[in-house]
């Protein structure tokens, strides 16, 4: 049987048909490349999106702690300015978002609240978000906190981000800010030594047979009334009234280049007062009569712009009856217009670094001002003192009405007095080259000059000698040398057993103290000094006080979509 194979055997178009399906099959596979290139892409590109708005948002953390940092190191006070972050009412212990924010974007529109605050930024979405508090520790509650640190903790600080996209991203952490405090010794008004007179209370002058004070040296004065009030988010002393008054003919003469008057100032009679360096007084000027007010040299007169604690006015100088600019001031043109602007006036801000230096505000209402804040309490007979509170003295067997110790040193002798507690009379001179300590809680009545000196004193002084007084200074190097180099630690000399003030025997009524003098001062007085006559002169409260500063975040938390 003959078969026909011929169209069994035919093959033709079974190749295309494999190509077809080839090409097909690589289509498949091809597109599914594509598919997963493209889904790759995409996730790449979504995490990236994700990615530059995590670090977009982490951007915005930093610039805001950054903005905190470099507002706080500029500032007159960092530590101020950390505290004013807080909210001025309900949970004053917690922070205000929309005081941070404004802080690092001036320019933004922001809206919100103290527990929240946005802003839109190049299309982007800005929260921020906290109800958390400021909390302030120093190693006294903290033992891991070095010394000369106060620890500052913004807590629960959270940023959210959403960018145009729709990406959202948002952190949360605390973030802790260390500031670093140092003093700096001596400088700038030349501390304790470089004050004629240190005088927590009063001066009345108002002999009629012509007294007259001049101090060469700074001066502080005060009158601190006797009643506090609350004002601006405190409670603050009121100035007194009587600061300086002076009525007849009696005369001072500021002639050092620092000087504070804290309470209000009164010439009446045929006074004269005379500046020749700077004069602040923390209250107002009252001129009466034929009293007049001297700028000479390079004198300046400067008050607060604005009402101070339990006042409704602006510090001013007040023109009794029959009074005026051209009668009662030279030079007359210091009062020319309302606004009074030859007057150098300084800030309220200012006024309450001053109060904070000088504990006049709600830290210590005992009014003790700026003794305390140089002197500190010392262990007499088992009991924590300050010097101002012993009932009795005597220096190495020597007393009576005060006790002393002097020598020399460098071709001159100097020395510390201190005036009998309960002494009530007439300081006769003979005291010079001498830091003149007095305790005592009665007026005394300063009737010769003393060379040299400089005077601490609690109570009033009288002025009540024809030929008047002059108060000097004892001078910065000086007062180191008596307080052991209290304030100047490059000074070391003066802290070695050949300083004779380093091993002094005291006897109170309470009972005896050995060591040095300088044990009485704490170690920054000078710095202390320096920064609040450099407040009161318009400065800066860092004048006498070096910061240094850290930031970093604790307890980081992230999240996105």
């Amino acid at each position: 049987m003959n078969i026909n194979l011929s169209k069994k055997l035919n093959n033709k178009g079974v190749a295309m048909i494999s190509v077809m399906i080839a090409i097909a099959f690589i289509s498949i596979i091809a597109t599914a490349m594509i598919y997963t290139s493209s889904t790759n892409y995409a996730m790449k590109s979504a995490n990236l999106r994700a990615k530059e708005n995590f670090y977009e948002t982490d951007g915005e953390l930093v610039k805001v702690t950054s903005s905190i940092r470099n507002n706080a190191m500029s500032g007159s006070n960092p530590l101020s300015y950390v505290d004013s972050l807080k909210r001025t009412t309900g949970d004053t212990t917690k922070y205000d978002c929309t005081k941070i924010v404004k802080a690092a974007y001036p320019s933004a529109a922001v809206s919100g609240g103290v527990t929240d605050a946005t802003i839109s930024i190049d299309g982007d979405t800005i929260h921020f978000k906290g109800n958390g508090a400021i909390t302030k520790k120093t190693k006294a509650d903290d033992a891991t906190i070095i010394d000369n640190v106060t620890r500052y903790t913004i807590e629960d600080f959270e940023i959210e981000q959403t960018n145009a996209a729709g990406f959202r991203n948002s952190v949360k952490t605390d973030v802790v800010f260390d500031i670093y405090e140092t003093s700096v010794p001596s400088g700038g008004s030349g501390g304790v030594g470089n004050m004629s007179l240190l005088l927590d209370s009063n001066i009345s002058a108002s002999d009629t047979t012509f007294p007259s004070l001049t101090m060469t040296g700074n001066s502080f004065v005060t009158d601190y009334g006797t009643s506090t009030t609350s004002w601006e988010s405190g409670t603050y002393t009121v100035p007194g009234t009587n600061g300086i008054n002076m009525t007849s003919e009696s005369r001072i003469n500021f002639a050092g280049e620092y000087n504070v008057v804290y309470g209000d100032v009164r010439l009446s009679g045929s006074s004269s007062l005379c500046v020749y360096g700077d004069l602040t007084v923390y209250g107002d000027i009252y001129i009466d009569g034929n009293a007049t007010l001297i700028i000479a040299g390079n004198g300046r007169i400067h008050l607060v712009d604005s009402p101070l604690p339990g006042r409704s006015t602006k510090p001013t100088i007040h023109f009794g009856t029959g009074c005026s600019p051209a009668h009662n001031l030279y030079p007359a043109d210091l009062f020319t217009d309302d606004d009074h602007n030859n007057i150098d006036y300084i800030t309220k801000d200012a006024f309450k670094s001053f109060c904070s230096q000088l504990r006049l505000n709600d830290n210590d209402l005992t009014n003790d001002g700026l003794m305390k804040k140089i002197m500190k309490k010392v262990n007499i007979a088992g009991k924590n003192q300050y010097v101002t509170e012993i009932t009795g003295v005597n220096i190495n067997g020597i007393s009576g009405d005060g006790a002393s110790l002097k020598t020399d040193y460098m071709g001159r002798n100097i020395g510390y007095f201190m005036l009998k507690p309960g002494y009530s009379g007439n300081l006769n001179g003979g005291l010079d080259n001498y830091l003149y300590f007095s305790s005592t809680n009665e007026t005394v009545t300063m009737t010769q000059n003393n060379v040299n000196t400089t005077y601490i004193c609690r109570k009033p002084l009288n002025f009540g000698v024809e030929h008047g007084v002059v108060l000097t200074k004892l001078g910065t190097a000086e007062f180191n040398y008596v307080t052991a180099a209290k304030g100047d630690a490059e000074s070391a000399i003066y802290n070695t057993s050949d300083n004779p003030f380093n091993n002094v025997t005291i006897q109170f009524s309470s009972g005896s103290y050995t060591g040095k003098i300088g044990d009485f001062f704490e170690s920054d007085c000078n710095a202390y000094v320096d920064e609040m006559f450099n407040i009161s002169s318009g400065g800066s409260s860092s004048g006498s006080k070096k910061y240094a500063s850290t930031i970093y975040f604790q307890e980081y938390d992230r999240d996105n979509d």
